[in-house]
């Protein structure tokens, strides 16, 4: 295809045998003029021939003028197929687009957005939290339903600007709070990580180490104590928790029982 123009390629793009459409769509990126062709394949992203055009715009997109791209992805983020609204996404961030963070808030802001899209502009806009767009989403998501507050999860420090890790750890801290489990649960398995620039990550984690009638999630915790240990951060909060374990108070009768053989379960702990 190089050297060939757009205009020889058209009218396979619009042919009734899917095979030769589809060729032709995977091809129009390569030829002569990539920019000539991008409005044609954004016009199929509500088609079933999406997953095949709109990844060939891709390409098309690196050709045209990042003021320009705006305007053409915006329907796609609205209309088009859910694959095809990632691949817009992807692409307005990628070329950084001037309008880029306000086309993908529009899309957010949608109360018809699909919750996978939704899921996918959570993820991609970690490496962004500089942008106050960025923030505001993040947010969100992350006091938002377990679909969205796992994404801000997936986020690592070296990720994220420093200056703003500080912002991205409360973010963390915020997940671990709350009310759906299974986000609580998911958060508290990278708090960690976070420590450094959320100095009350470890006794959150001590604290859960240290409820007795914490009966769930006291090993996870456990472990994420010890990481901010080795990491030389929270020693004194794993001394307050084995305190606390080494003398249970307020039992009685069957319950101090249970209570001592929980102590025991957890200072004899490996991980401990």
């Amino acid at each position: 295809m190089p050297g060939v123009g757009a205009g020889r390629l058209r009218p396979y793009l619009e042919s009734g045998d899917a095979h030769l459409r589809r060729a032709a769509l995977t091809a129009a990126p390569w030829t002569s003029s990539p920019q000539d062709v991008l409005p044609d394949l954004l016009a199929l992203a509500s088609t079933d021939d999406a997953h095949v055009a709109v990844y060939a715009a891709g390409r098309a997109a690196r050709f045209v003028r990042p003021s320009t791209l705006g305007p053409l992805l915006r329907p796609v983020l609205t209309d088009g197929k859910i694959t095809a609204r990632k691949e817009a996404l992807r692409i307005l961030l990628r070329t950084r687009a001037p309008d880029a963070l306000a086309v993908v808030a529009e899309a957010w802001d949608d109360p018809g957005q699909h919750r996978d899209v939704r899921s996918a502009i959570a993820s991609a806009l970690r490496p962004h939290i500089a942008d106050p767009v960025a923030r505001r989403i993040l947010g969100e998501a992350a006091q938002g339903p377990r679909d969205l507050a796992r994404q801000v999860l997936g986020g690592w420090p070296h990720e994220i600007e420093a200056r703003f890790r500080g912002d991205y750890a409360a973010l963390v801290v915020r997940v671990a709070g709350s009310a759906d489990p299974e986000a609580a649960d998911a958060a508290l398995e990278v708090l960690d990580r976070w420590a450094r620039w959320a100095p009350e990550v470890p006794a959150l984690l001590a604290g859960l180490v240290a409820d007795l009638g914490e009966t769930r999630r006291w090993r996870d915790a456990m472990t994420g104590l010890l990481s901010c240990v080795h990491a030389e951060l929270g020693a004194d909060e794993l001394g307050d928790a084995a305190a606390a374990l080494a003398a249970p108070a307020g039992a009685a009768g069957g319950a101090e029982a249970a209570a001592s053989a929980t102590v025991r379960r957890r200072s004899g702990s490996p991980r401990w």
